[in-house]
């Protein structure tokens, strides 16, 4: 009976070890999916920004007639019609809107530094520039909840309204 009870002893031991060993590899399994799951994921989160953005900027390289708005628009918005201002506006909701969306992915760390300090220079400089920007911010920046509203807030002069 002794010998039988070691002997069992010993299978349990040995099963002990290779239970173990299988959760060992099964956690280093799930680590590695759960890395290729992130990786794929991000690089989603990268592809949808970059698409927002490019379309955004497509629908104006492909309509002369916009792309004339939008440059009138960033230069002297006072001087478009009632309509031309509203395809403005509704542009500018679309890129600021962009900017929102890469705000909150960069504050996850969901998008690299580098696609979030690229296209942040970019919003910074056409807050700080296109005047019809900055009146569509006078206009509309409560349609942009905490913290970006704020965040962006700070890249857009003080209100124009002399000029």
């Amino acid at each position: 009976m002794t010998k039988f009870k070691g002997q069992i002893e010993t299978i349990a031991a040995i099963a002990q070890i290779v239970a173990s060993a299988g959760v060992i590899l099964s956690v280093i399994y799930l680590a590695t999916e759960v890395r290729a799951t992130t990786t794929a994921l991000n690089a989603q989160t990268h592809f949808n920004a970059l698409t927002l953005f490019n379309d955004h900027l497509m629908s104006i390289v492909e309509d002369e007639q916009l792309a004339d708005i939008m440059h009138r628009g960033d230069t002297d918005p006072d001087l478009l019609s009632e309509t031309e201002w509203r395809r403005y506006s509704e542009l500018m909701l679309v890129a600021m809107n962009t900017w929102e969306y890469a705000y909150y992915l960069h504050e996850q760390n969901a998008v690299p530094d580098q696609l979030w300090e690229g296209g942040d220079a970019a919003y910074r400089d056409l807050a700080a520039n296109s005047r019809g920007a900055q009146r569509f911010w006078r206009e509309s920046r409560g349609f942009f909840a905490e913290p970006f509203g704020s965040y962006a807030n700070q890249f857009f002069p003080e209100d124009r309204t002399d000029e």
